[in-house]
């Protein structure tokens, strides 16, 4: 159920002075091109065509014909299982403490758009260059878009190369699934992380220990609610730089416009939930005063200034704005529409060219 917003209507009155002042001003906005609304107008949107073919022979090779470049970013098509390879590398991280940069310096808010359309936004600010963005669709899982950076690292290594090792393509074809950063499935459940200043986990023996990127893999694949999502969080034990650490939080979006953030500010899970109210999160914990990045309580006034208004965002493009107005040295920002089940997308903070992605209804 979506929750309504009440709007106060107000007749503004200007006499004939105020009237001609107000078009010598917009004639001078227009003109120097410093209008944000205009410039969200002027961008370029370039639709992504990423659909699974009924091709026949081997899974991995399918999936490293179809890498695309695509402007700055990189599109893949993931065919075929990956379980496997999610469980031998998270025995991995577990034994050998693999380590995730906590300096991530993102923007995340879940808030409304349009007509009542819940949406996540989110800014990855880290020194990635090339973005690549992956779809999935393993059989008995949901299918998802998820940005994997952590697949960067290899991604040169089969691309444009003529005979690529297996141990090359094992990289790429491993981490692709393992490292999602953000993503939405076909249900509409969008998910998104950032670093915040680095706790020390209170864990239960009754816990598993999961890597936090693994946990957006799992999350995608098999949730369609924030309930489900904090059902699951529950059964784990979520860690980055160490298996006793972690220094990042999640901020998850339904289709049903509920939103749900996932923290550990004093060692222990805590689950906060909300519908309809805008909810902001950038690299500090809401009631501490300890950030992991310099600008975060910025950003985030920022943010929550422009959601906690009366008037909504109107639109994707309109929440892209907002993001453009927080950037870091963004590597890409990205809004996901939990009811549309699309995504919007700019790389390197280059918002005249803008891309979009999602399922539709007949094809999943």
């Amino acid at each position: 159920m979506r929750v309504k917003r009440k709007f106060v209507n107000t007749t503004l009155h200007m006499d004939n002075q105020l009237i001609r002042s107000a078009i010598r001003l917009t004639l001078v906005v227009i003109m120097a091109g410093s209008c944000t609304a205009l410039s969200c107008n002027r961008s370029s949107i370039i639709d992504l065509s990423l659909e699974h073919q009924n091709g026949v022979g081997d899974p991995d090779e399918q999936t490293l014909q179809s890498i695309k470049k695509i402007g700055e970013l990189y599109t893949v098509i993931y065919y075929g299982e990956y379980e496997e390879r999610l469980n031998w590398l998270n025995d991995w991280h577990v034994k050998e403490a693999a380590r995730l940069d906590p300096k991530s310096r993102c923007s995340l808010f879940a808030a409304y758009s349009g007509k009542e359309e819940p949406i996540l936004g989110r800014n990855f600010d880290r020194r990635r260059e090339t973005p690549v963005l992956a779809k999935f669709s393993a059989p008995g899982k949901y299918a998802s878009f998820a940005f994997s950076p952590g697949s960067e690292v290899f991604l040169h290594e089969v691309v444009g190369v003529t005979n690529p090792t297996e141990e090359q393509k094992n990289n790429f074809l491993f981490c692709l699934p393992f490292y999602p950063t953000d993503g939405i499935n076909e249900k509409g459940l969008s998910i998104a992380i950032a670093g915040t200043p680095s706790r020390r986990i209170n864990r239960s023996e009754n816990c598993e220990p999961m890597f936090v990127l693994l946990f957006i893999r799992h999350v995608l694949d098999n949730c369609k609610t924030v309930d489900e999502v904090a059902q699951f969080a529950e059964t784990v034990s979520l860690y980055d730089s160490n298996i006793g650490t972690i220094s990042h939080h999640f901020v998850v979006v339904d289709a049903g416009g509920k939103w749900l953030v996932i923290d550990y500010p004093d060692g222990n899970l805590r689950l906060s939930y909300g519908e309809g109210e805008p909810q902001v999160r950038t690299n500090h914990f809401p009631e501490d005063e300890v950030v992991l990045e310099n600008t975060s309580f910025s950003r985030f006034n920022i943010l929550y200034e422009a959601l906690n208004t009366s008037k909504p965002l109107a639109s994707d493009i309109e929440a892209m704005e907002l993001l453009r107005q927080v950037r870091n040295e963004t590597k890409w920002s990205v809004v996901y529409n939990s009811f549309s089940c699309s995504g919007l997308v700019v790389v390197k903070e280059k918002f005249q060219r803008q891309y979009r992605f999602g399922f539709s209804k007949d094809n999943p």
